[in-house]
Formats: C-alpha cells, structure tokens, sequence
C-alpha cells in the first residue's frame, strides 16, 4: 500500500508542477518565438473540430521502444487505455483498447479504425486486423484519435465509440539508408531497414523498409512471438494532383497469454496458468503455451489520387486487403466420429456429428491439434469531393463502397506423440466446419460547413447500406442473409474563436456499428424450428448506435495548448451473446449453445482534459486527465473493464541531440464483471480490480556527423520501470496479467 500510494504522489506531483505552469507562466516576458514554427509540429493537437480529438506527438513516439505497437503509442491521449499482454504488444489476443466504455477486444469491436484514413476491415479476432498489422512504428508519422465522435466520412462500421487513425510518414526529400539494431529482456530481438528513395523522377519520392522481431514470452521459459513485417509507400507530386500509392505484408506468429480470475491474479500475479513443459498428461498439457497460437499474414495496398484546385478538392483511393491465417489450441482428446468408427480414420471427414471424446489410444496418450482458419479477401475504395459553393461555406459529398469475403473452417490433427511433442499429422482427421461470410458496404455522407466571422457551424448526414450472408460450405445448411442499414445518421456542431487562441466547441452526433457476421455464425444455436424460424430469429437483432453529445474548449499559443471537453453519451441496442454454459471449461468442440440479442443499452458521461507546455526552449511537459462513468442503462450497474479515472504526467527533455523523459500513467480501480437475469439485463457488479501506475522512461542521444554517416542514434526504452502487478484488458470475469518491466536498447544507423 506504502508503495502504490508513493507511486501515486508522484504521479499528482508531476500534475500539479503542470498546472501550476499554466497558472504561473502568464507573468513571464520571454517568449520562445524562434522554435515556434518547429514547436508546433510536436506539441499535442488537435482538430478545429466540433468534437474531442486529439494526435501523438514526437514525445509520444519517443516514449515507446521502436518495437513497440503503434497502438501503445496512443495510451497517453485522455480518455484512452491501451492495454496489451504480449512483450511490445506482441500478442494480438490479448489487446484491447478502452475509450468512453466502448472497446476493441476479444468480445467487442466498438472503436473503429482507419490507416492512412482507409479502413482496416474490423479488428476482432477471427479475420480482423488492427492497426499494429500494417504499420511499423518507425513508419509512423502520428496517430489521430477522436475519443467519442467519428468524422462524417469515416468509413468504419464499427465506431460507436470514435475512431483511431493512424497515419504513415511522407517519404524523405532526400535519399537516406537506414539500419536499426535493438536488443532486449526475454531474448527480445528487432532489425528494421528502410531507404528512401529522396527525388526521383523529378516529382516523385519513395521508401521501402522492411523489420523483423523475435521475442520469448515474458512468463515461463516457453513460447513467444515472431514477425516479419514490410512497407513501402510513394508520393508523386503534379501540378493539381497528388498520386500516393502504399503497401505493407505482415508475416505473424505468435504464442498467446491467458485470462484468469481476479482471485488468480492474487495468488500469483506473474502467471497466467499457461505451463512450459510437456506432461503427457492431457489434462495439464492443454494449457502448453508453444500451443495457443495466433498466425496471421496480411497484405495491404492502396492508390490514391487527389485533386486540389482553388475552390474545388477531390479524391479517390481504391483498396485491396488480404488476410490467411489461423488459431491453434490443443484439446486434451481425441473425437470418435459418427459413421467412422475409428479414432485414427486415414483420411478427413468433412462435417458431421461426433460419439465421443477420448485421452488415450491403448493406455497411451491422444490429443488434438485444432486449427481454426481464417481468410478474409477486401476490395473498395472512398472518394470525397469537397466545393467552396459560395464564400465562408464549403460542401463535402462522399462514399465508401466495399466487398468483403470472409472464409472460416476449422481441421481436428492427432498430435503425433503428446509424451514427446505438439507436432500433429498434416491431414486432419475431422474439418468439423466450413462457412464463407459476405459482407458489402455503402456509405453514403455530406457535410456542410459555414463560417460566420468567429463563429463556425456545420451540419452533416450519412446513411450506411450493409448485407451480410452466410453459406454453409458443406452444404448441410440453407444460406442467410442479414441486411444492417443504418437509419439516417445526423451531426450537427459548432465552433466559436473567442479569441485567435481560444475556443469553445460543441457537437452532437449519431454513431452506428453494423452487425458482425458472428451473429449468424452458428445456425444451429439460434431459436426458432425450420429455416424460416432462424431467418425470423436473424432478424430480431438491431444494429447498436450511439448518441454523442461533446462540449468543450481549446486554448493554443506559442508555449502551452490546453483541452477540456465533456460529454454524454448513450448507447442502444448492445449485442450480447446470451448462452446456456452448459459446458465446463474450455468449449472446444462449440457444445455450448448461444444466441444474440439486443440486451439494453449504455449511458457514459465524463470529462477529458489535456495540458501540454513548453517550459523553455528543452523542457516540456505534458498531463492528461480522465473522468468517466459508464453504465447499463436503467440500472446503477457500471460497465465491465471500463476506467473510471485515468491520470498521465510526462516530463522530457530535448536539447543538441539528447533527450529523455518520464511518464507515469494512473489507472483507477475498475469493475471487472457483473451478473445478468435471464434476459441479460445485469443486475450486479463483480470484481473490483486494483488501481495501478504505469512509469515509463526513454533515454536517446544522436550523433551527427559520426564516422563518415549522417547521424548514430542511441536510444534505450524501460517500460512499466517500477515492475509493477496489474490487470490488464480482458473480458468480464477473466483478465489478462500486464507486462512486467521490459528493457530495449537500440543504436540506429542513418547513412
């Protein structure tokens, strides 16, 4: 208790030092102006916008190891929580992203997210990617997040909660080479190599780079995470057009963490229950970590072409995504097949129902392997016109269309010899499944926007036209459709300069999240007899949407930018899944029987606040504040896993090549998990999980001019620097351990 409340003060201290610079920095007379223009690209900012939103800066990027996932980069902006279990963000299945008591995770996808401003087809588990997929951190230029509110044009069906768009950098103008080296705790490994091309072609500049990572798990002596990962973008630049194409391919595997109960967390908070060693035991090699894994490859591109005239702007960006992958998890049995009659059949059986389940072949051993395939295929692309129609008013029309092909199946191995290994036999013996999802997408959006002296107003509409069908690949069972159209989505808003540095701001805005082809994954288990009677079932399910309601102010001048917004908002129609748990333990073969609903809704209301000064010409410092209370509606019930306080103080340093910093970030206690009636209302929280300070410290010095190269950078990253025992993200009643302290050195060569 000594220790976390010492650790609080702290924190409190570097927040107060921050205020008191606001209150006290009027008096001075020395203005910084000669690093102004520079001090502005790296300071916090945000959009003269009538909603929250804020970007990372330099300090953010600096903060986090060259290793790191680009969406921890984004966990110092107020109102977010970024949490990740793997080294690095390493492990996919255990991130999950917080903001206003929406959430992106295991079980919610409610936070959309954009690349570049494209979208980055869903970020659930089963064929969703987020961001980390497509984007290096080194190729990062900065990260824009609106905390409650999407842009009109956004093109994501997920963000009831905002959005996150992370945003590549531009090519150099001059030609550079580029070698990173990084080396840290756990065998933690990183290469990245990049070249710019500078000008070519008289107009035209590009970069092409490429990083490898290889890390062992941060728990236990087994498992752990490697990635191969590479991008390449270029910008041409004509008289009135701008042409950008980009690629990326990631190549990733990795071995998953655990969720465990909070009474686990207590007994041993530095272990998630996943073993190191094989038993031949089936029972206990089931949690073998070498065997809960998570391969992915995708493969992302775009071509965009924009138009700028004098009162006339114009884009269009086609797309195309490719995501293989798959899940593996080790049940501890084998399955006896109706019709086969055997537990070692030479070849696959495709569909069909099982007898059952067995842990040993003539008193030895037997376990499967389970894969659960994932491949999804995107093309699309969005287009905007913007128009100055008449002075002080400017029109923006737009859409994004997109065609998705999601394909699921799941393959039974026999583990050769589970006294010995994990390897399996390539044929599976059983594909228990095989579904192909399709989903098309329209929206259709327009905004205006008008200027009457300090006082800016806008108004926009937008309308999203989604089908989604399911077809059985066996044949087995009927297809299915399901349409999700959005009603007519209304935003209003308006900003007032009160004076050429501050001011005030306030929006309401309609968000909207389609319904997930996960709602019609599993016919079998929805209610209802014959094909009409599941159609009928399909149907009752509503889309979720959300009212948002911002109201803020925004101060800016040459040393200090400031931000307090708050808001309300209120979320209808949540989808839950409501099942039987009539399976203990693990469901690997998906016995348990589940169907979704529309359960109710959620109230949030709160307040976000940032301040971010430049003390002198090399000290700056940065504190974000957050107050959010989120709760099911008509009931007094909090929602699971949602921050109620959130309190970040950073301080870094830059001058003649050296810089380093500090920052701590407070998370308040949370509610983990409620209880729910029958219909899925809930009725009570469950699991209160401890408040914890997260300290973070970066050391960085560049050489210019060194043995014949244009610069050497040194640079060395502590995460989590007090090795502090938290929970992290999760799903209600099972939680996910934080990272201990991870330590990351790394020297870069630019020539």
């Amino acid at each position: 208790m000594t220790r976390m409340l010492s650790r609080k003060s702290m924190l409190l201290g570097v927040s107060a030092v921050a205020l008191l610079a606001v209150a006290t920095a009027q008096a001075e007379e020395e203005v910084y102006e000669d690093d102004a223009a520079e001090y502005e690209e790296i300071m916090v900012t945000g959009k003269k916008a009538t909603f929250a939103n804020n970007a990372t800066d330099k300090v953010m990027l600096d903060q986090k190891a060259p290793a790191s996932s680009v969406l921890a980069v984004i966990d110092s902006l107020p109102g977010v929580l970024v949490s990740e279990g793997g080294i690095f963000g390493s492990d996919d299945w255990s991130t999950t992203v917080t903001m206003r008591g929406f959430s992106v995770g295991l079980d919610q996808q409610q936070i959309g997210t954009t690349v570049d401003g494209l979208p980055n087809g869903n970020s659930n588990y089963g064929g969703g990617s987020k961001a980390n997929r497509y984007l290096d951190a080194e190729n990062m230029e900065r990260a824009e997040v609106s905390q409650g509110t999407a842009d009109v044009g956004s093109p994501s069906h997920e963000a009831l909660g905002g959005t996150m768009n992370f945003i590549s950098r531009t090519p150099l103008e001059d030609e550079q080479f580029r070698v990173g080296l990084s080396y840290g705790d756990n065998n933690a490994q990183r290469m990245f190599v990049s070249y710019d091309t500078g000008e070519i072609f008289t107009n035209t500049t590009a970069y092409v780079s490429y990083s490898h990572t290889d890390n062992e798990a941060w728990i236990g002596n087994a498992g752990g995470t490697y990635r191969d990962h590479v991008e390449a973008k270029f910008v041409t630049e004509l008289e009135d057009w701008t042409l950008t194409g980009r690629i990326s391919y990631d190549d990733a595997n990795e071995d998953n963490y655990q969720r465990i109960s909070l009474d686990s967390f207590y007994e041993n908070p530095d272990w998630d229950r996943l073993t190191d060693q094989l038993t031949g035991i089936p029972a206990i090699d089931q949690n073998f970590r070498p065997s809960w894994s998570t391969l992915r490859k995708n493969f992302f591109s775009y071509l965009k072409a924009a138009y700028e005239g004098e009162n006339f702007s114009a884009h269009i960006t086609p797309y195309f995504h490719q995501q293989n992958g798959r899940g593996d998890w080790a049940p501890p049995y084998m399955v006896l097949l109706d019709g086969t009659g055997e537990l070692q059949p030479s070849g696959t059986t495709f569909g069909g129902s099982y007898t059952e389940a067995v842990n040993e072949i003539d008193g030895a051993p037997a376990m499967s392997y389970r894969h659960t395939h994932y491949a999804k295929r995107r093309l699309g692309f969005t287009t905007e016109v913007q128009a100055q129609l008449i002075e002080d008013n400017e029109l923006r029309v737009g859409g994004w269309l997109e065609s998705t092909k999601r394909d699921e199946w799941r393959d039974w191995h026999k583990i050769i010899n589970p006294l010995a290994s994990h390897a399996f036999v390539e044929t599976a013996y059983w594909r228990q499944y095989d579904l192909t999802f399709n989903t098309d997408t329209i929206l259709l959006y327009a905004e205006d926007t008008h200027k009457i002296g300090d006082l800016t107003l806008s108004a926009g509409l937008k309308k999203f036209f989604v089908d989604i069908e399911r077809k059985d690949d066996f044949g087995n069972e009927a297809d299915f459709s399901k349409s999700s159209n959005s009603d007519v989505l209304f935003s209003v808003g308006a900003v007032y300069n009160i004076t050429e540095e501050l001011e005030v701001f306030g929006g309401f805005a309609q968000n909207y999240a389609a319904i997930k082809d996960g709602v019609i994954e599993d016919l079998s288990d929805l209610a209802g007899s014959g094909n009409a009677g599941i159609q009928a079932s399909i149907d009752s399910v509503e889309p979720e949407s959300a009212d948002n309601i911002d109201l803020g102010v925004r101060y800016s001048n040459d040393w200090i930018r400031f931000s307090l917004t708050g808001y309300s908002i209120k979320f209808d129609n949540r989808i839950e899944a409501i099942c039987s748990n009539n399976v203990s333990g693990i469901d690997y073969l998906g016995d348990d029987e589940c169907t979704y609903a529309n359960v109710g809704g959620v109230k949030s209301k709160g307040i976000e606040a940032f301040v971010d000064i430049r003390l002198n010409d090399n000290w700056k410092l940065y504190s974000a504040l957050t107050l959010n209370d989120s709760k099911y509606e008509g009931t007094d019930v909090k929602v699971a896993l949602a921050p109620e306080f959130q309190l970040v103080g950073t301080l870094s340093y830059d001058k003649e090549g050296f810089n380093g910093g500090i920052s701590a970030k407070h998370v308040g206690k949370r509610w983990g998990n409620f209880t729910s009636n029958d219909a899925g209302t809930p009725t009570a929280n469950l699991d209160r999980l401890p408040s914890f300070t997260m300290v973070d410290m970066w050391v960085g010095y560049t050489l210019e001019g060194a043995m014949g190269l244009e610069a050497i950078d040194f640079r060395l990253n502590v995460s989590n620097l007090l090795n502090e025992d938290y929970l992290g993200g999760g799903t209600p009643g099972g939680y996910f351990l934080g990272t201990a302290r991870q330590t990351l050195a790394t020297m870069t060569m630019k020539f």
